[in-house]
């Protein structure tokens, strides 16, 4: 991470062309090459990346940072969802900004991308509802959607990995 202090500066941009229908993409999938298009750009990889700001996506009810950041990779101390309408662009390069001289990260990037589908009257683009996301795929059939649900899966893990139990996990709780 960098230093509290540091000055932040914008190293990388991508786009990908405007289309009226971006076919079977999510806004995961999109928003995954975006990002990597845009690290590309600013001569990096996955593993220079410790801080991701996206936008909401219909698709991903909640979690959307980690989720982007599983899809793709990354490796976070500091995620964000920005919700700002037309100016989440510019909040996210705000709270980038401000987190990189907080010091709570060192790269931040800052995603965000709308799949479109032509509409089936032959309108204009709609947006795709879909869920085609891995949270949906394997998660939701299993009854896992609620906020806890995921720290309950790394308490599992933790204690197959290491050999604790739960009552050694109460203990650091109740102290």
């Amino acid at each position: 991470m960098s230093a509290p202090g540091t000055r932040p500066a914008i190293v990388g941009v991508a786009e990908l062309a405007p289309v009226r229908d971006t076919a079977d993409a999510t806004e995961l999938s999109l928003s995954a090459t975006i990002a990597m298009a845009a690290l590309d750009d600013a001569g990096l990889g996955p593993g220079d990346v410790d801080g991701l700001l996206t936008h909401p996506m219909d698709a991903l009810a909640r979690l959307v940072p980690s989720t982007l950041a599983e899809y793709t990779g990354l490796v976070l101390t500091y995620g964000d969802s920005v919700d700002l309408g037309g100016a989440s662009a510019v909040g996210m390069l705000w709270r980038a900004a401000a987190a990189i001289e907080a010091g709570m990260c060192s790269v931040c990037l800052c995603v965000t991308a709308v799949p479109r589908s032509a509409s089936q009257t032959g309108g204009g683009p709609t947006r795709r509802a879909v869920d085609r996301s891995p949270y949906r795929e394997f998660e939701v059939p299993y009854g896992n959607i609620g906020a806890t649900e995921g720290y309950a899966m790394i308490a599992m893990r933790y204690e197959h990995e290491y050999g604790d139990t739960a009552m050694q996990r109460a203990k650091v709780a109740v102290a």
